[in-house]
């Protein structure tokens, strides 16, 4: 059996051969930036809980540069973090495992690579079903030029007060059921035609809450914003299985990238975002006192989070986490629409097409 497992092993690597570059960024940098895997408590819906922290909170790093991070694991469990999204060798993708081992309790993990993107990212756990305790943190990689926009970074999560154990077992709760009802040998059926009188089936957990920066819109967080500023909106969908519905209120949202990649300006103010989905949005602020709540309501449910862009002489209002109605499924007609800005330059004729 160990011998099966290490050839197994090594035709992963074979397989997962690396996809980005380590330029002059092999091994540990003079300037290495150490990421705290912590455990502490928050508080949600009048009731405590005990969830990971990552310090720093956001992770910042430049186009060009070398990666040069060092995980700490400071919690009693095994971990490891993976780069959602980043173009890095193979080796250095954080997927306990696969690419590395894990991450012991008190022990630490260096990743070190050339940076060749320059977009919105985030970091979660690659180790059990530790992002249900939000192991998980907004990761920047600026641009070597100067950004012209004050970046606002907003990630959403689900969060319930179930143990991991717990959400596990009710994930496989109707399907033990029929194999302890008709036997070891019972396989469901994956191609069964589906009721269309049936409701939709949009959420496999029932969460607690839905929360943006760990917090839930009964005490939101605030973000000062002068009127007739620009801002840059970093919206990360960091939910284990949650799609979202954005609304923006009253302001006009112009989305310029999405999961990482820039793209032909679109205007939208309502748009979805998917699972590990990443949204880059210019708004403008009006020239007036004002708050404006950047809000996220799940498919399916009645539930929303968000924070609020406030001017520094506005009244704060009391918001609620329920909507007043529930929202449906969200869809992929946004996606249609939307065309890759390095593509377009080449193709100047699909360019002007896709922006009329």
């Amino acid at each position: 059996m160990k011998t099966l497992a290490i050839l197994l092993l090594g035709i992963l690597n074979l397989w997962a051969m690396p996809t980005g570059t380590y330029g002059d960024c092999k091994g540990v940098g003079p300037e290495t930036t150490r990421v705290k895997i912590l455990e502490r408590d928050i508080i949600v819906n009048g009731r405590h809980a005990t969830v990971y922290d990552l310090t720093p909170t956001i992770l910042e790093k430049t186009e060009g540069d070398c990666f040069n991070v060092i995980v700490e694991n400071h919690t009693s469990v095994p971990t490891s973090l993976h780069w959602h999204g980043l173009i890095d060798p193979v080796l250095e993708d954080g997927v306990a495992y696969v690419t590395q081992p894990p991450i012991q309790p008190g022990k630490s993990y260096p990743y070190n690579f050339e940076i060749v993107q320059a977009g919105t990212f985030w970091t979660h756990s690659h180790f059990g079903l530790q992002e249900q305790l939000l192991m998980a943190a907004p990761l920047i990689l600026l641009p070597k030029e100067k950004l012209e926009h004050r970046d606002v970074i907003l990630i959403f999560e689900g969060f319930t007060f179930k143990t991991i154990e717990q959400v596990w077992l009710d994930l496989r709760k109707d399907y033990m059921e029929m194999v302890q009802d008709k036997g070891q040998s019972w396989k469901p059926n994956l191609v069964m035609t589906k009721n269309p009188h049936a409701p939709a089936d949009l959420n496999d957990v029932d969460f607690d809450a839905f929360l943006t920066n760990r917090t839930t819109l009964e005490d939101p967080m605030v973000f000062q914003v002068n009127p007739g500023e620009t801002i840059r909106l970093r919206l990360i969908n960091g939910s284990v299985g949650s799609g979202f519905h954005i609304t923006l209120g009253e302001l006009k949202g112009q989305i310029i990238a999405v999961d990482g990649s820039d793209i032909v300006p679109i205007d939208l103010n309502h748009f979805p975002i998917a699972t590990a989905q990443r949204v880059d949005v210019l708004v403008t602020i009006p020239k007036e006192e004002c708050v404006f709540p950047i809000l996220a309501q799940c498919q399916g449910t009645s539930m929303r989070t968000g924070a609020l862009l406030a001017t520094p002489n506005a009244t704060i209002p009391e918001l609620s986490s329920t909507a007043k109605t529930t929202i449906g499924a969200i869809t992929n007609s946004t996606e249609k629409s939307l065309h890759a800005r390095f593509c377009c330059e080449i193709h100047l004729s699909h360019c002007n097409a896709a922006t009329k």
